[in-house]
C-alpha cells in the first residue's frame, strides 16, 4: 500500500513539474518573442534616426547654400550701391 501512494504521489509531483516545465517554456517563448520585437524595433529607430540625420545633413547644405547665395546678393547691393553714389557725384559735379 505504501508503494502505491509513493507511486501516486510521484505520479503527481511529475505532473506538477510537467505542468511548471510547460508553463516556463510558454513564458520562454513569450519572452522570446518580446526581445524579437524590441530589436525590431530598435532596428527601425535606427532607420529612422539615419533618416533624420540625412535630413538634417540636407539642410544644412541647403542653408549653407542659401548663405553663399545671400553674400553675393550682399556683395551685388553693395557693388551697385557704390556705382549709384559714384553716379551721384558725377551728376553732382
Amino acid at each position: 500500500m505504501a508503494t502505491a501512494e509513493i507511486t501516486s504521489e510521484y505520479s503527481e509531483i511529475t505532473s506538477a513539474t510537467a505542468e511548471i516545465a510547460f508553463e516556463y517554456s510558454e513564458t520562454a517563448f513569450a519572452s522570446a518573442e518580446i526581445t524579437s520585437a524590441t530589436v525590431e524595433i530598435a532596428f527601425e529607430y535606427s532607420e529612422i534616426t539615419s533618416a533624420v540625420a540625412e535630413i538634417a545633413f540636407e539642410y544644412s547644405e541647403i542653408t549653407l547654400e542659401y548663405s553663399e547665395v545671400a553674400f553675393e546678393y550682399s556683395e551685388i547691393t553693395s557693388a551697385t550701391a557704390e556705382i549709384a553714389f559714384e553716379y551721384s557725384e558725377v551728376i553732382n559735379t
